[in-house]
């Protein structure tokens, strides 16, 4: 019996006992080190751990619109990974070529930037997007993604000193937006939209170009950026090990960090949003994202057996550190028990 069947079968059988699928909680910050140990952040030095693969990232953090799902990226090998709450893990999307930036946008569409290539592609329909044509070129280093209540897409490119809008939903030619050197991460709180630049952060609200004398914050190695559902604008740093509450801005460099005791630190940074309805694709959002030229769909796990593997390639166990107190089956092997027990009058019957 396929993945796919068995996710289905459960679906159903959750569906008509009243069971509501665990979901991640609104306002939660994760955070990734690294080599992609995940943890819920918690004010102080102890972390829950999600999940770890031991590979590469220099990603982004994502969530499914209905909350069930967590994303990231692996830079190597290039992947998207899907967390359940429980710490089951999947890969939805392979031959991606160095992957940073991740965002599941208002409609439901996946985007990933290339850094190398230098570009944003559509991974939606999940599977291997080696032959994917991207949605927006023009690129040189692309990294973190974010989409402002208004619909548009940035993304920051470190090597080309910017925020770029990528163009969505159509795509196209990435334009210039806003000018900051060696620009890292965004984060938008619905008003104002942020941006940090290897230790200062930025209002960049109104585009333009920023120099480090208008930064809001400053004073330590600030490499990523969130807001947390109490609105408080927290930054990590790169191979650091803590937080940073730089909502009040001005100089932390004698400054208490907001929490300790992380995994050397990158780019992964989230909070987890407000649940939104799974929305289908607008007419005008079937842009071809493959060679194909299909309409994108859900993504779906490439993979549904054992654990990181000595190459490098993520492969799965169904198995993962809770750590979010969510109370479900463990893993695969318990979804799968669910589907037989179902399943089994109507063997009986045949």
């Amino acid at each position: 019996m396929s993945t796919e069947v068995i996710v289905f079968l459960v679906a159903q059988i959750l569906a008509a006992h009243g069971v509501e699928p665990a979901t991640f909680s609104p306002g939660d910050v994760y955070y990734g080190g690294a080599n992609s140990e995940i943890v819920r952040v918690v004010e102080g030095d102890t972390h829950p751990i999600l999940v770890q693969l031991d590979t590469y990232s220099a990603g982004q953090i994502a969530f499914s619109p209905d909350l069930t799902t967590l994303y990231f990226t692996v830079y190597n090998p290039g992947q998207v990974v899907a967390v359940e709450p429980d710490g089951t893990f999947t890969t939805v999307a392979t031959g991606l070529d160095t992957p940073t930036g991740l965002l599941v946008t208002q409609q439901g569409r996946m985007l990933v930037s290339s850094f190398k290539a230098g570009q944003i592609l559509d991974v939606t329909k999940g599977g291997d997007q080696t032959y994917t044509k991207p949605l927006t070129t023009g690129l040189k280093g692309p990294r973190s993604l974010v989409q402002l209540p208004t619909g548009e897409v940035l993304v920051a490119d470190q090597i080309l000193d910017g925020v770029y809008d990528v163009g969505y939903p159509d795509g196209g030619v990435a334009e210039l937006f806003a000018e900051v050197e060696l620009v890292r991460h965004l984060a938008h709180d619905g008003k104002v939209l942020y941006a940090v630049s290897e230790g200062f952060v930025f209002d960049i609200t109104a585009g333009g170009i920023f120099q480090p004398r208008e930064a809001l914050s400053f004073g330590q190695p600030f490499f990523s950026l969130t807001v947390d559902g109490k609105g408080r604008l927290l930054s990590g740093e790169l191979t650091g090990t803590v937080l940073w509450d730089v909502t009040a801005g001005g100089d932390f460099d004698e400054a208490t960090p907001f929490a300790t005791g992380l995994p050397l630190g990158e780019t992964l940074l989230a909070t987890v949003p407000q649940a939104v309805p799974e929305p289908p694709l607008e007419t005008g959002d079937t842009a071809d994202t493959s060679d194909t030229g299909e309409a994108p769909t859900e993504p779906t796990p490439t993979d549904d057996t054992g654990t990181p593997s000595t190459d490098g390639t993520v492969v799965l166990d169904g198995e993962g550190d809770g750590g979010c107190g969510c109370q479900q089956p463990g893993g695969s092997a318990g979804w799968l028990a669910l589907a037989l027990a179902a399943l089994a009058p109507l063997r009986r019957r045949r």
